[in-house]
């Protein structure tokens, strides 16, 4: 790799490398702690590669083409262009593709002192089969009461706004009247919010739920990622039982949703 007398006097010319008087000394090791040195101290590594691929390239040229010599400068600028040309193509694309392993961590969080939290999710199956989860609990994470039922439903929105409907009529019976409501699916929550405007399929539910809203003292509506929403997501779509519904499940996977959230477990958001 180093006995090459093209490559020794143009590695040197870039600096890469302070042993260029004896390289017939220099082991796998000192050159790789030389390339460590130029990328901790003199910049880019990717533009090095290029470096490195333009020498290769112009030596190959020399011996099996018989292309006359270029000095050190050209073959710089040569690696520069290339180097360039490559970053506009892709470089922007793997910075996108780095940024996107970086997941944020989601966790259910606690409600204030005398407020309850619902959770709420909701599921479809084709053949107007839906199924739906609702958690309530305290500022401590205690389940004050979960419940799952199978609905009749014809679609994944209408089972999420029955969801959240059946909540708040749970809440309001048990004599909760200060509530926070989560769930995972921003277009009902936008729905709720007046944010955005009303499909027509479920027009009649979210009515229903503006009408429920009227009788909390306080009542906040927000939209959370299903990382935090594991409890009503599993009783809305991984809890199975041969029932119409099903009270406070001693499910061993359920509880142990309940114990993590109380723990504030983290979870990597999932990237769709």
């Amino acid at each position: 790799m180093f006995n090459c007398q093209f490559t020794k006097i143009h590695l040197s010319a870039i600096g890469l490398g302070s042993f260029h008087d004896h390289w017939q000394d220099i082991t796998d090791n000192d050159f790789l702690n030389s390339i460590n040195n130029i990328r901790k101290y003199k910049g880019n590594f990717d533009l090095l590669c290029f470096l490195w691929w333009a020498i290769w390239s112009y030596r190959n040229n020399i011996i099996f083409r018989q292309a006359s010599q270029n000095n050190s400068q050209n073959i710089i600028n040569q690696a520069r262009n290339s180097y360039q040309n490559w970053f506009n193509e892709f470089k922007p694309k793997r910075f996108i593709h780095e940024q996107s392993c970086h997941r944020p961590l989601v966790s259910w969080t606690k409600p204030p002192p005398n407020i309850l939290k619902i959770n709420f999710d909701g599921s479809y199956k084709i053949g107007r089969e839906g199924q739906i989860g609702i958690t309530l609990r305290d500022c401590k994470g205690s389940n004050i009461h979960s419940y799952s039922e199978k609905i009749n439903s014809n679609s994944a929105l209408f089972s999420e706004a029955s969801a959240l409907l059946a909540g708040l009529r749970l809440a309001l019976s048990l004599g909760f009247r200060k509530v926070i409501a989560e769930g995972d699916n921003i277009n009902i929550i936008n729905v709720t919010n007046n944010i955005w405007s009303t499909p027509w399929s479920i027009r009649d539910t979210i009515e229903d739920i503006k009408e429920e809203v009227k009788k909390f003292d306080y009542i906040k509506i927000s939209h959370c990622f299903r990382e935090g929403n594991r409890a009503a997501d599993f009783l809305a779509s991984k809890l199975n039982y041969n029932m119409r519904c099903i009270c406070n499940p001693s499910h061993r996977d359920f509880l142990t949703i309940i114990r993590q959230d109380v723990l504030g477990y983290t979870f990597a958001r999932r990237i769709v």
